[in-house]
């Protein structure tokens, strides 16, 4: 006779169904993206402001020898979020104009959203939906979207 407990098999023991999302912090703020849609996660050396460049455009750096422009998405969307980028951490898309990042306060975590937990969200045209993770609200970013305003830059 074995000790081991009994499997319920109707409890789920597969993962969630749904889609991942890169969450990060900009402020006091939670964002998040498609995971799939992120390249990679970086740490930049420097970066380099350009003089005549838009206010959004926080500047450029060179990650292993590809320049890669960098987004400062409170400047863009025009709102106030108090972000230090102190130490910034990068999102990296590859697009079809070329390599983009989105610069963080802090990069949290990946999550997996439902699409019973996504809200859409009308009334900001920032944020496609708005989803509710641990009781704190993600502001959902679609990229595709958020790039093809900005490019050609």
């Amino acid at each position: 006779m074995n000790n081991l407990p009994e499997l319920n098999l109707s409890e789920k023991t597969s993962n969630p169904i749904g889609e991942k999302f890169v969450v990060f912090t900009l402020g006091d703020e939670l964002f998040a993206v498609s995971a799939g849609k992120v390249s990679e996660v970086a740490s930049p050396l420097s970066i380099t402001t350009l003089p005549t460049s838009p206010e959004w455009l926080f500047g450029i750096t060179n990650l292993r020898g590809e320049i890669v422009s960098i987004i400062n998405l409170p400047k863009l969307w025009k709102i106030e979020i108090p972000v230090s980028f102190a130490k910034p951490k990068l999102l990296i898309f590859r697009t079809k104009t070329g390599t983009i990042a989105i610069a963080t306060d802090r990069i949290n975590e990946i999550i997996n959203l439902g699409e019973d937990t996504i809200i859409p969200n009308e009334e900001n045209s920032h944020f496609y939906a708005q989803a509710t993770f641990e009781t704190k609200t993600v502001n959902l970013i679609n990229s595709e979207n958020l790039f093809s305003k900005i490019a050609p830059f």
